[in-house]
């Protein structure tokens, strides 16, 4: 490894850590949050869902722009725009003020996840690959991992702003890191940029999402699920003209292993990101644990995470990453059906058991996933296909958020968590990873259908 090699490595791992790391350390602060800002189970919930929805808008234009922009500048603004925004989620005053700010700190993550994983490859070979995709998942699983342990315990020391402290510093610091290691560059492709097809594509994410989102708030919601339709349409047909479309839509057509590949990325978050959220929940509300000891239970999933996604992406440069990928959804969904029929009984032991299938499912499915997809296109396509599959992986978590939302407010309703019935909070918790398993059931079956089609290296 050169020394260049090198430098990018380690601004793309930390580039991987700090964002999961701040949502995962937030789950932990949901409760604290809910009750010191005097906001309901359902409108707490949205300083998870705005951040969500707002990475899964912006990630595929900019994911565009970093296959035609200096990467390095990039990555400086995006660093810089999220340090901007966590110091004011920290100021937050109010809850209004704090889903606000988590938004304009979703468009700067978009930013630095579109650079991230296209910088660190432009680097390394293609036997190579999935090497480096493994240990940057290990990285952002780092991040999973560390984030209930440290927000569990500066939530219960220092409050939940001082987590968002923790974040800033984390930020700067990337951001002197990159001026310092990463080299000037240009960009790579002389294009006019897709105006249109960014334009429609925000729209249509926009409001199919916030109209899911808000499914229960009145007609103006199922209006704007319906407007997203016709919006995708006009999409599609953009993009089959345009000369530098913002997506090659004719990929997902032309190559089956490409879109299956994605499409089980989709089912794979909306089955498991909500897991950690509603088992801090679970721990703190129904168990009467503390925030800090609920998250030494939750780090079981993502320690086995971490420690596998290194070795599973070094396998998918040797074996059929769609295998290995499937493999990996069927023991989450092994993982999810335990967890299932959770009650509030449920031994402690059994649960961190269930995390560490799950764990260990996830290891298997997440970077070879990635390779599979990356493998379908060019080099010089890969922040539009890294992009794609982030938005494939935000459009799950929001929608993983979202099955939350709405199940949550049927079941428990817009009530203080902290004060909310534990047998309500326990059957609202399990219904949703009843959803969940069977979802990533699905998942795992379209998983293994791709076959060939996602190249085998």
């Amino acid at each position: 490894m050169t020394a260049k090699q090198r430098n990018i490595l380690i601004v793309c791992l930390i580039a991987s850590f700090f964002s999961p790391f701040l949502g995962a350390a937030l789950n932990l602060s949901i409760s604290e949050i809910s009750r010191q800002l005097n906001c309901g189970a359902t409108t707490v919930t949205w300083v998870v869902n705005a951040y969500t929805i707002a990475l899964a808008v912006f990630v595929v234009p900019f994911g565009h722009l970093a296959d035609v922009a200096s990467r390095r500048r990039l990555m400086l603004w995006g660093m810089a725009a999220f340090s901007a925004a966590t110091l004011m989620c920290a100021l937050s005053a109010n809850i209004t003020m704090l889903i606000v700010f988590r938004v304009i700190q979703a468009l700067a993550s978009a930013l630095v996840f579109s650079v991230n994983i296209p910088l660190l490859l432009s680097v390394f070979p293609a036997s190579q690959r999935g090497h480096m995709l493994g240990l940057s998942v290990t990285s952002t699983y780092t991040g999973l991992a560390l984030g209930p342990v440290l927000g569990g315990f500066l939530n219960s020391l220092f409050g939940w702003r001082s987590i968002f402290v923790l974040a800033l510093l984390l930020g700067m610091g990337a951001f002197f890191l990159t001026r310092r290691n990463v080299d000037p560059d240009r960009g790579r492709r002389e294009e006019q940029p897709d105006g249109a097809g960014n334009v429609l594509y925000v729209l249509f994410v926009s409001c199919l999402m916030l109209g899911l989102s808000n499914w229960t708030a009145g007609w103006w919601s199922k209006l704007l699920v319906l407007l997203s339709l016709p919006l995708l349409l006009l999409f599609v047909k953009n993009e089959l003209k345009s000369a530098n479309p913002v997506i090659q839509v004719r990929l997902f057509a032309q190559d089956r292993g490409y879109t299956l590949s994605n499409v089980a990325a989709l089912l794979n978050y909306g089955a498991t990101f909500a897991i950690s959220y509603s088992l801090s929940i679970y721990l703190q509300n129904v168990k009467g644990m503390s925030s800090s000891l609920a998250g030494l239970v939750l780090i079981c999933q993502p320690i086995v995470m971490a420690g596998v996604s290194s070795v599973a992406g070094r396998l998918s440069d040797r074996i059929a990453p769609y295998k290995l990928a499937s493999f990996g959804m069927l023991v989450i969904t092994a993982g999810l059906l335990y967890l299932s029929w959770l009650k509030p009984a449920t031994p402690l032991w059994t649960i961190i058991a269930a995390l560490l299938v799950i764990g260990l499912g996830f290891g298997f499915f997440s970077s070879p996933n990635t390779n599979a997809v990356l493998s379908c296109v060019d080099k010089s396509h890969y922040g539009e296909a890294n992009s794609i599959l982030g938005t494939m992986r935000t459009l799950g978590q929001s929608s993983s958020m979202v099955m939350v939302l709405l199940i949550f407010g049927a079941i428990v309703g817009d009530t203080i968590i902290t004060e909310a019935d534990p047998l309500l909070l326990t059957q609202a918790i399990r219904r949703n990873l009843q959803i969940s398993c069977l979802i990533c059931f699905i998942g795992a079956l379209i998983s293994m259908v791709r076959g060939r089609g996602a190249k085998e290296n």
